[in-house]
């Protein structure tokens, strides 16, 4: 299953990452964000990897914390941009 926006953010970014995707939902998208939409405990790595697949677009919330963090998150997005 497709969506429109995946948000990809930093932890302590999370309320922004959830103010965007509200956005988005609210201008008739469908988005994708972690906090929402995995399970607690599943596979960060593997998920990452489905939801940037199935993703039309990208929105990674830029931060000191999103680059501080494992260079997972970060390369991961950069290489779909």
């Amino acid at each position: 299953m497709s969506v429109d926006i995946f948000v990809s953010y930093a932890g302590p970014d999370r309320p922004w990452a959830e103010w965007v995707a509200s956005q988005v939902e609210a201008a008739g998208l469908t988005v994708e964000l972690d906090a929402w939409d995995w399970a607690a405990g599943s596979n960060f790595v593997l998920n990452m990897n489905d939801a940037l697949a199935r993703a039309e677009r990208v929105v990674a919330l830029y931060s000191k914390a999103y680059f501080d963090r494992s260079p997972t998150r970060s390369s991961r997005c950069l290489r779909r941009v």
